[in-house]
């Protein structure tokens, strides 16, 4: 959202930036900071397996359960 025009714009790349979507929470990491994540990604879940979407080629996959661990390091721990 661009504030001062009021209006949204369009994004091509997150850049170094990872969002992950859960169903209560949602933020963004620096992925160079976290082993396992992937820049211009977004990880979310459906309450049972946790997905990741590339956005660089659009494909979508299922994170392994080794995957789904690393993914644990950078769940705030507040959550």
């Amino acid at each position: 959202m661009d504030e001062e025009l009021a209006k949204w714009i369009e994004v091509k790349s997150l850049g170094d930036n990872a969002f992950v979507i859960a169903t209560d929470t949602c933020f963004s990491v620096l992925a160079h900071e976290f082993y396992g994540c992937l820049q211009n990604s977004i990880y979310f879940t459906d309450n049972k397996d946790i997905f990741k979407l590339d956005n660089d080629n659009g494909s979508i996959e299922i994170m392994s359960e080794l995957s789904q661990s690393c993914f644990q390091m950078f769940v705030p721990s507040f959550l």
